[in-house]
This record gives C-alpha cells, structure tokens and sequence, in this order.
C-alpha cells in the first residue's frame, strides 16, 4: 500500500466520510471550492448532493464523482457506452476542456440544488445567456475568474459586515 502524504490521507478520508453518509442517509451537503462551476455554483456554495446512480441522471446534470485527488461536482456532458461499460462524460461550465472520461461506478450523486446566502436554489440544466457569457469570460482568463469570484463574494462581505463601511458608519443616528 503506498504510503500517503497527511494531505492526501485527509483527503481520501473525507471522500470515504461523504460516500458513507450518501450511503446512510441518501444526502450530503458539501461546500464548493474552486471556481470551475462559475457561474452556476461559487466557491463557498453548499451543494446539496442526493445519491443517485448515473441510470437516472442526464447531460446537463450536475454531478458529484469521485476523483483522483477528492470529490468533483461538474456538469455531465454525456454518457457513452464502452465495452467495459458505461463512462461518463463531464466539465466544469468555466473549464475550457472536458474531464477524461469516468467510469460510471465513480459518480456519487446528482447535485439537486444550492444554497447560497439564506436562500436555496434548484440547478438548471443549461447555463442562461447571461451565465454562458461569464462562463466563456472565466474560460478565457484567470485573472477574470479571479475578479468574478472576489466580486461575487463583495455582498456576501457586505451582508457579514467585513471590510466595509455600513450604512450606520456613513450616517450616524439621530439622536
């Protein structure tokens, strides 16, 4: 058995703890990391996972595979039929390539809806036009991605009161 790094033991140990509570419960909720599902989930967005074989999802689902390295949740793209089975297909919406395709046995489940801020969202399976213009704007540059993402966190740290000036500050009560 090869001997593992603690990152990477702490790691594998958390996609093992995802798969069991899947298993046990039919759900999970995981935070989002990385901007590869700009626009349609943010870092920091709690997805809410259902356990789901990949028979019953469909391109333009958003699902949750187990990868080298940890978990992806990233949109399917398709669903092809191989001698050794079926593959899947996927790719993040801000990602320019597809993911090398995954055996089906790989995907957790479908990711059913965000929640971000106070409010819960269902996910569709096709960006807007508006989101298909940010989705190409992330594609074609890493200094955009990284503008959308500290942008799309300024009123989550303006709801929070971190780092700026609120309304009371600017205009002190009346007495």
């Amino acid at each position: 058995m090869p001997i593992l790094d603690p990152a990477a033991r702490h790691e594998a140990a958390a996609c093992d703890l995802v798969l069991q509570v899947l298993e046990s419960f039919g759900e999970a909720r995981l935070t989002a990391q990385g901007a590869s599902m700009i626009p349609a989930l943010w870092p920091g967005d709690m997805l809410l996972v259902h356990r789901m074989d990949a028979g019953r999802v469909s391109p333009g689902d958003i699902v949750l595979c187990r990868r080298v390295g940890g978990l992806r949740a990233h949109r399917l793209l398709a669903k092809l039929q191989t001698a050794s089975g079926t593959v899947l297909v996927t790719r993040g919406d801000a990602l320019s390539e597809d993911d090398p395709p995954q055996p089906a046995a790989g995907m957790l489940g479908r990711v059913s809806a965000v929640v971000r801020g106070q409010a819960q969202r269902p996910l569709s399976r096709r960006l807007s036009f508006g989101q298909t213009m940010v989705a190409l704007l992330a594609r074609r540059s890493a200094w955009a991605t990284r503008i959308l993402v500290r942008a799309h966190s300024v009123p989550a740290a303006v709801r929070a009161g971190r780092g700026f000036c609120s309304q009371e500050a600017l205009c002190p009560p009346s007495r």
